[in-house]
């Protein structure tokens, strides 16, 4: 059994990225659930921690019984939103129920995913892999412009946090809702593309982890064109560039998914601490 809270992260490359509290939390089912909080921000001010999740699956975590469903309850989540498409989240387990007290939305930034549509990279290697997520992830910016406008008006509602956004593996839809969430808050470039690498240890791990739990669903990834399965950060800064080159700003792109200056100053009122 795992243990409740790990940290999958390398060394600091920053002062940005404080060794403790630690960032990635343990499940046994779950592979890539880390806490958003720690990254140093605007004016020096530092993102909350334990106020807001990245995540895979959350609902993979109450399944079955066992360890998960309590450390799932102790990060205290007053929200969770669920962006993966509607096929994806049919067989899902009925979690957060009512008595969980948690609030769910779901808001896909798909409608399909890669795989339904057939796309791959046109070549091999990390060059393919981040050229190739780099165009869909900011093919995700458009397509999925309701979605991240969704997730900034609930990080706006103090009374909604903690909250957790999740996809199915928790590598791209997340890495792209992070990145803007943390860009949102001032965190600079390098250390965003540095949290999304962090996703490379997950996915190895659950790979890893399936071997013997689940081979069929192993080789099912296995089975995928290999940039699905990367995270190259490169893929983060190339996105996070043409955000400014289309927007100006982050700031500007918020403001085109109807999250204006107030609400985006209440987002950093809520997740960013002064030091």
């Amino acid at each position: 059994m795992s243990s409740p809270i790990v940290d999958a992260a390398p060394a600091p490359i920053t002062d940005g990225v404080p060794a403790t509290p630690l960032r990635r939390i343990g499940f046994d089912r779950l592979s890539d659930v880390r806490d958003l909080g720690g990254y140093r921000g605007h004016c020096g001010a530092v993102v909350r921690w334990r106020t807001v999740f990245r995540a895979d699956a959350l609902d993979r975590a109450v399944a079955v019984p066992g360890a998960d469903p309590g450390r799932l309850a102790a990060l205290g989540l007053r929200t969770v939103v669920d962006l993966r498409t509607e096929r994806e989240v049919v067989a899902r387990p009925e979690w957060p129920r009512d008595e969980d007290g948690i609030e769910r939305f779901h808001h896909a930034i798909l409608t399909a995913t890669w795989a339904e549509r057939g796309l791959a990279p046109s070549g091999d290697g990390t060059d393919a892999a981040a050229a190739f997520l780099a165009d869909r992830y900011v093919e995700m910016l458009d397509e999925g412009a309701g979605a991240i406008g969704s997730v900034l008006a609930l990080l706006s509602d103090p009374d909604g946090l903690p909250l957790a956004f999740h996809g199915a593996v928790g590598k791209d839809r997340t890495g792209v809702v992070a990145a803007v969430v943390l860009s949102l808050l001032g965190v600079d470039d390098a250390v965003i593309a540095h949290d999304y690498g962090l996703s490379r240890v997950a996915t190895a791990e659950l790979l890893a982890r399936l071997e013997s739990e689940a081979p069929d669903a192993r080789a099912a990834l296995l089975a995928l064109p290999p940039a699905y399965l990367d995270a190259p950060p490169s893929a983060i800064r190339h996105l996070l560039g043409e955000v400014r080159r289309r927007w100006g700003s982050v700031e500007g792109y918020a403001d085109s998914l109807y999250v204006d200056d107030r609400a985006v100053a209440r987002i950093r009122a809520n997740l960013l601490v002064a030091t």
